[in-house]
């Protein structure tokens, strides 16, 4: 592939390819005028709304009946350099609520004080959180089959090396009648081989 074959990146916002490409939601807010300097593709989708919807809204109206717990937040990002909650209920564009974890760092940027916040979707962390316990139990577990069969196996093993050790004639007979072990003794007493 040339160079000509290459996709073009797109063209970054402010805040630079590792904001607009992240994984995770995120939103730059103004600390001053709390209103929404840019959003990411994540955050769109998240929230619902555009990004150019997004730029043209505070913090406050993603936030309705919320402002105090919002300021609250705010205040502990600028004193402690970093915060995070669960206290904040942001709406979706249609209106229902979504359960999120807000981190919050504090950055400087051109425009001044900016608040750089990670939304993290609870939901679909926790739908994470079981398909990675899903995916440990299913590694453990064949690690204990293996486990528990090489323990069956040496029990069997020493069961083997006690019943030729023995001197007298030893047989088992399961539930259906049928012999299902014989040691040498007693295949020489029955006449039977093994």
């Amino acid at each position: 592939m040339d160079a000509l074959d290459l996709p073009q990146l797109p063209r970054f916002g402010p805040f630079g390819p590792a904001f607009d490409a992240g994984i995770e939601a995120e939103l730059a807010v103004d600390t001053e005028t709390a209103r929404i300097l840019d959003a990411n593709p994540a955050a769109c989708r998240l929230l619902g709304h555009a990004r150019e919807a997004l730029k043209a809204m505070q913090i406050f109206d993603l936030h309705p009946g919320q402002a105090s717990a919002l300021v609250v937040f705010t205040q502990a990002v600028m004193d402690r350099g970093a915060h995070w909650t669960r206290s904040l209920t942001p709406h979706h564009a249609d209106g229902r609520p979504l359960r999120l974890e807000y981190a919050g760092i504090q950055v400087s940027s051109p425009r001044g004080r900016t608040l750089l916040i990670t939304l993290h979707d609870l939901e679909a962390r926790h739908r994470r959180d079981i398909d990675a316990d899903a995916d440990s139990f299913m590694r453990e577990g064949i690690a204990e089959w293996q486990r528990v069969d090489r323990f069956f196996r040496d029990i069997e093993r020493e069961n083997r090396l006690i019943l030729h050790a023995v001197g007298e004639g030893i047989y088992g007979v399961n539930s259906e009648g049928k012999t299902t072990f014989v040691n040498p003794a007693a295949e020489q007493i029955l006449g039977w081989t093994a």
